[in-house]
Formats: C-alpha cells, structure tokens, sequence
C-alpha cells in the first residue's frame, strides 16, 4: 500500500488566491448541485461547462495539493466533476468545493484556498 500524501499545498501564498479566485469562477457559473459521495464530493455541471478548463484546473490543483482526486466524469447524469480526499483532508475539499447538506444539494460553503479555518490551512 503507498503512503498518503501530506495534506498540504504547495503552493506559494501568492498563488493561493488566484488559483482560489480561478475555481470560483468557474465553478459558480456552471455548477447545479453538489452531492456527497464516497470520500468526498460531486458537483454536477452545466451542459455549457469548459470541461477543458475544469480539466485543466484539476490538474493543476493536484499538483499542488497532491491528497486530492479529480474525475471528469460525462455520462448519464450529464458533466460532473468529482473530487475526493483522505479523511484528513476533507475539510480542506469543502472549504475549496462546497458542501452539500442532507437533502440540501447545490449549497456553496467555501473558504479561500489558503485560508484558515479550524486551524486547518487550505
């Protein structure tokens, strides 16, 4: 079994809220609802989504933040991203992705990446 990665990003401060910023406007155009999966979270896209740039973004955000896992996922359902993380690093996916509450799907909490909340660095 391989180790799992430390949950921390790598990159530098100033980067931190461009990338933030990069994801936030993207995501909150195009995303219809968010579900909780299996360590982690779904959010269902817009038909019109840049599955480009939702691609290109993922990857960047795990090469940053190596403890992330990012699917593109077009099928029945439509265009989904799907993002998971050990459980240590699940508040950190919400802060940056948002949290679907019971029954609640389509809600947005999120922190800036590299924020700190609960004394957890994003």
């Amino acid at each position: 079994m391989s180790e799992q990665p430390p949950i921390a990003c790598t990159l530098a401060a100033g980067s931190m809220r461009t990338r933030y910023e990069e994801w936030m406007s993207l995501l909150g155009t195009d995303v219809t609802s968010r579900t909780a999966i299996d360590g982690g979270l779904r959010l269902d896209l817009a038909p019109t989504a840049d599955v480009g740039e939702i691609a290109r973004l993922a990857v960047a955000e795990q090469d940053c933040c190596r403890f992330f896992s990012f699917a593109v996922t077009i099928d029945g359902r439509g265009v989904g991203l799907e993002v998971t993380a050990p459980d240590d690093g699940r508040a950190v996916l919400t802060e940056l992705f948002g949290v679907s509450p019971p029954g609640e799907a389509g809600t947005m909490a999120a922190a800036p990446h590299g924020a700190v909340t609960k004394g957890t660095q994003t």
